[in-house]
């Protein structure tokens, strides 16, 4: 599956090579503000909807707090039962998402579906006397440091910031927000010779789960899940989790605060011939 988060890297590396050609002294902005390792005091965000329920050999439901979940798709609309679901267990791409309302104990799905925690057990209600129920064992978070806590929420992308060092040179420039079009725009402008189709939907905000989800909400509604972990201030971040069905690259990010804003850097190296490339895609975000 392609991903939108795919086509900013893409046009970040292909400055690359306007900058090997280049004798534009076009820096961009400057990086900002000093920044820090340590994160700044927040109190934990952990909404009383946000939960992750295993199902014994039927994949799994994650309900994330921002009005979003997956689950197997067959779970979601009943195209197997329960039992069947058990038998054979979802395939990495037969997970359904979407949006759903929560009060009361109840998440309301947009298709209709309602789900009740009972203890460990999850009540289906299809409607029309149709309810399945399965046993459920409750995933473990992942908070567990001022880190984590500090990232486990929902973040507004503020700027992003393209950068490219070679041979001593830099090459750099900042957009408002995350458009993958907008960069790619910007390189082909500058001579890149590379494909004219990005997708042009800009992200709205990033969620880190404190049970391990990662996710990108874009403009259009569509949103991109993957998984997380922290060591220090590396996030480890991972698209093809068969947990979601999702085939893409894996990578590492950088943490680092600016005062109340988290920045967010993502770095490749490459080399053409004799040249090694170091880029980097800067995020700030902001609650």
């Amino acid at each position: 599956m392609k991903k939108k988060f795919l086509y900013g890297l893409m046009a970040c590396l292909s400055l690359a090579f306007y900058a090997c050609g280049s004798d534009s002294d076009d820096k961009g902005a400057t990086p900002g503000n000093s920044r820090s390792t340590t994160p700044p005091s927040y109190q934990k965000e952990l909404k009383a909807d946000c939960a992750k329920k295993f199902i014994s050999n039927a994949g799994n439901v994650e309900f994330f707090g921002n009005g979003k979940y997956s689950m197997p798709a067959g779970m979601k609309d009943k195209s197997l039962s329960a039992r069947q679901m058990r038998m054979s267990p979802a395939a990495p791409d037969t997970y359904a998402t979407g949006t759903y309302d929560y009060a009361d104990g109840v998440y309301s799905l947009d298709n209709g579906t309602t789900i009740t925690v009972n203890g460990n057990s999850l009540l289906f209600d299809y409607g029309k006397d149709n309810v399945e129920s399965y046993d459920v064992k409750a995933a473990s978070q992942v908070i567990s440091t001022a880190q984590t806590i500090g990232m486990c929420r929902t973040w507004n992308i503020k700027k992003t910031r393209i950068s490219v060092d070679y041979d001593g040179t830099n090459v750099a420039h900042e957009f408002s927000g995350f458009n993958p079009n907008e960069i790619a725009q910007y390189a082909i402008g500058k001579g890149v010779q590379m494909e004219d189709d990005y997708a042009n939907h800009k992200l709205q905000n990033v969620y880190f789960s404190p049970y391990g989800t990662y996710m990108l909400t874009y403009d259009d509604g569509t949103y991109e899940i993957g998984t997380w972990s922290i060591n220090g201030n590396t996030v480890k971040y991972t698209w093809d989790s068969e947990e979601y069905g999702f085939e893409f690259e894996n990578g590492d990010m950088y943490v680092e605060w600016e005062g109340q804003t988290m920045v967010l850097t993502y770095t490749a190296k490459f080399t053409s011939g004799s040249t090694t490339y170091n880029a980097k895609m800067t995020w700030w975000v902001a609650i």
